[in-house]
């Protein structure tokens, strides 16, 4: 997550279903370096507003990923 670029970290925010974040990511200019330094008290703020599920969904930037299809 550290080393993700603006359109890299956008681009994960949006596979991870976080288009509205992603929107403000690209328009701030926002990286992952920036990402990592915010806390969910300041996510849960405007002018991010993330839910409680959003923050979870965050933990991307511990590795988690959506899987493309669900086992079987």
């Amino acid at each position: 997550m550290e080393t993700m670029s603006v359109k890299q970290l956008c681009n994960c925010l949006e596979k991870c279903g976080m288009p509205t974040f992603a929107q403000i990511c690209r328009q701030e200019c926002l990286d992952g370096r920036f990402l990592l330094t915010l806390t969910d008290e300041s996510l849960r703020k405007a002018p991010f507003s993330l839910s409680e599920w959003d923050i979870t969904k965050l933990q991307v930037k511990l590795g988690w990923t959506p899987r493309d299809s669900l086992p079987v």
